[in-house]
């Protein structure tokens, strides 16, 4: 399920080729809200642990900042891996 959320966290590396970024997505107040781990090298697989969805970064595009608003697709939203935070 792909859904429209806030990123929380800078993605400043520009590549030549298309990305998917593993990312952590949860719910707040009415708006998912997505923070990108550390690391984002294809290799580190610690990256994958705790992610719940995906930021596709099309090609020569970037930087994307905190604040921005962008797409992500969720993985295994039906399994319930996706965090709703209560205000308080």
């Amino acid at each position: 399920m792909k859904v429209k959320a806030i990123l929380e966290s800078d993605f400043k590396k520009i590549s030549g080729q298309n990305r998917f970024v593993r990312a952590n997505t949860y719910y707040k107040d009415g708006s998912y809200y997505t923070h990108l781990p550390y690391k984002h090298s294809s290799g580190v697989l610690s990256s994958l642990s705790g992610t719940n969805s995906l930021f596709y970064i099309p090609s020569n595009t970037g930087p994307y900042l905190a604040g921005q608003n962008i797409e992500v697709q969720l993985l295994d939203h039906n399994g319930l891996k996706i965090q709703f935070v209560e205000s308080k």
